[in-house]
């Protein structure tokens, strides 16, 4: 049987695992060891970057941009 002890990987990535992992199989622990931002990707001339970008300014604005992670990596 394989195990692992420890993986050092991207914060939102590993959180999502152990949201979808089954109850007390893996954990993260310890703090972040850099902050890494994100970024949306869309075509060139896309008509949604207005309104993408009105959103995500205004969830900023009233300071719930912590939705868009939740629901990004859970």
């Amino acid at each position: 049987q394989k195990k692992v002890d420890a993986v050092v990987f991207h914060e939102p990535i590993l959180k999502y695992y152990v949201a979808h992992s089954q109850p007390g199989e893996v954990k993260t622990v310890g703090t972040i060891f850099e902050k890494q931002n994100y970024a949306f990707v869309l075509p060139v001339n896309s008509p949604h970057r207005e309104a993408i970008n009105q959103a995500l300014f205004h969830l900023i604005e009233i300071g719930r941009d912590d939705v868009l992670y939740q629901k990004g990596f859970g």
